[in-house]
Parts: C-alpha cells; sequence; structure tokens
C-alpha cells in the first residue's frame, strides 16, 4: 500500500514540474519507473545511465531515494535569477544533487563538498565520467574552525545518507580534514545548499561571523533537528535567528509525524531567500 501511495504522490509531482528546463516529464518518468524496479531487485552497487548521465552508485534503495527526492520532488528547485548561477553544494553524496543543478542550469557554477572517504572518489568519478564543467569538488568537512575532526561513516554502506559529524547507529570515527566555508566565498552566491548531518548551524554561525551571508541570495537548508538527543537540542529558534539577523525571510517544510513521538529525529528544511531577492550590496 505504502508503495502504491507513493507511486500516486510522485506522479502528482512529476506531473505538475513547470516548463522550467532540465528533463521533461516523461523523460523524469521513464527515470523513475526504471529506478523502481531496479530497486525492488536488488540492493547491490552498479552503473546505470539517467537522463543522458551515467552514475555510479553503491546501492540501488540509497541511489532510487535520492533521485526521487531531488528530481522527482525537487527540493532543491529554488528559481534563480541568473542563468549561469553560482551554486555551493555542501553534502554532495555521489552527485545526485550536482546533476540536478547541472541539468536545470547547465552554466552553473557549482563549488561541492563532500568529506565521507567512502563517497567522494565515486563523487568525482560522477562528475568526471558526465565531463560537467566548472564543477569544483573538495574532500572536506565543513564546520566553524579549520584542522581536523572525527566524521562517523558506515563502512558496509559507503553511500549512506546519515553519516556526519555526530555519531549514529552502526557508524565508526574516521578523522577528516574540516574547513570555514567562509573562506570559499569571495562572491555572489545564487545558491546555498547545506544538507550536512546536524552541523549546519556551526556552518551558518561562521559565516554570519565573517559578514559572508550576505553575499548569499538563497539558502536550501536542511536541519536536522533531534539529531543529537542530548539536553539542549533543541536550537532550532537559534538556526532561523541567524537568518533573520541577515536579512533573510524563510520558509519550512517538515513532515511531522504521529503526534504521540516527542523528541524524535526530524528532517526541516529551511528555503530562505534575502529580502529584495539580491545579495546586500558590498
Amino acid at each position: 500500500m505504502n508503495e502504491v501511495l507513493d507511486l500516486l504522490r510522485d506522479s502528482k509531482h512529476i506531473a505538475d514540474k513547470g516548463p522550467d528546463g532540465g528533463a521533461s516529464r516523461l523523460a523524469l518518468w521513464r527515470a523513475y519507473l526504471r529506478l523502481k524496479v531496479k530497486r525492488l531487485g536488488n540492493h547491490d552497487r552498479g552503473d546505470v545511465t539517467l537522463l543522458g548521465y551515467r552514475m555510479r552508485y553503491f546501492d540501488a534503495a540509497n541511489f532510487a531515494q535520492l533521485f526521487r527526492e531531488i528530481f522527482v520532488n525537487r527540493l532543491y528547485d529554488v528559481p534563480l535569477a541568473s542563468n549561469a548561477p553560482k551554486i555551493i553544494d555542501c553534502g554532495s553524496n555521489i552527485g545526485m544533487s550536482i546533476l540536478f543543478f547541472k541539468n536545470l542550469y547547465p552554466r552553473s557554477k557549482i563549488v561541492g563538498f563532500e568529506p565521507n572517504p567512502l563517497t567522494f572518489p565515486t563523487l568525482r568519478e560522477n562528475v568526471e565520467r558526465n565531463a560537467l564543467r566548472d564543477v569544483a569538488l573538495y574532500q572536506k568537512a565543513l564546520s566553524d574552525r579549520p584542522g581536523t575532526i572525527e566524521f562517523f561513516v558506515k563502512a558496509n554502506e559507503p553511500g549512506a545518507l546519515d553519516v556526519g559529524m555526530f555519531a549514529g547507529c552502526g557508524a565508526t570515527p574516521v578523522t577528516v580534514q574540516a574547513d570555514q566555508l567562509s573562506s570559499y566565498i569571495d562572491g555572489d552566491v545564487d545558491l546555498l545548499k547545506l544538507d550536512i548531518e546536524g552541523a549546519e548551524e556551526l556552518v551558518l554561525t561562521d559565516l554570519a561571523r565573517q559578514d559572508k551571508l550576505r553575499h548569499v541570495r538563497n539558502i536550501v537548508c536542511e536541519y536536522h533537528h533531534h539529531h543529537r538527543r542530548e539536553s539542549g537540542s533543541d536550537r532550532l529558534s537559534q538556526t532561523l535567528a541567524i537568518l533573520e539577523k541577515a536579512g533573510f525571510s524563510y520558509q519550512l517544510d517538515a513532515y511531522c509525524g504521529p503526534s504521540g513521538r516527542h523528541f524524535s529525529y526530524q528532517d526541516v528544511l529551511i528555503y530562505a531567500n534575502r529580502k529584495g531577492g539580491s545579495a546586500a550590496p558590498h
């Protein structure tokens, strides 16, 4: 029943896609059905060609989930004023979001960050094998200071979507290089995408402290509410306060689940745009 409901919802998302460039509704529908069959068939790693892109993946189920979220539900589909936007993609995983941005904006200039040493080689391979131009990749975690940090990975699930600076179930620590995102911003940014598994407040705090948020026009931030279960982890208001103070308005999107769930993990999508539609004057 859940599969049928998902199919109906996803079909509506594809049908509602506007004539905004990128892949056609028919191409999306074919790719979606192909991944549905592949996901049901196995969970092994493999290769696939979708929407003209050659992609390598670790797990068919995770890959199908990424495609569904990014290309079907279009989580990062934010109207941008430029046909050649500057996009910073924090948490690139194997590159599905980068492909989405390039599909929508072929002339975009993208900077991608992915610290997971198990995932980064596949991200780089997916960018190179599709000859994507103007894409710079960095194997670094993002935090509020440079150096090395403990990063949790899943050795038996290289493409896991829930690994990061904070321990999760079945994760083991490795040491990775970390840096401040503020050191990579030296001009206007049309879109900042943040999906960094609980480190978003650290990054936004650093951007505000270094006066770099003034260069950013739009933000899509996946806020990981109750990612850490210890006392004091209710900090959504602090993150929103950073955006408010920097001159952003925002919308929130979240699935609440049954009302009886107290203190459970929740993905909260924050869509923020600078009031007035442009970066602050320099």
